[in-house]
């Protein structure tokens, strides 16, 4: 089974992924509200 390459080598995703989908994230809530 092909796993993309982070968890082959059994790192954590680059942190820039999980800040750009809390800001999403967060961008969404506001929009929501507004």
């Amino acid at each position: 089974m092909n796993r993309p390459a982070w968890q082959r080598e059994g790192r954590e995703p680059d942190y820039r992924f999980s800040l750009a989908n809390e800001r999403t994230f967060l961008a969404w809530i506001r929009t929501a509200l507004a």
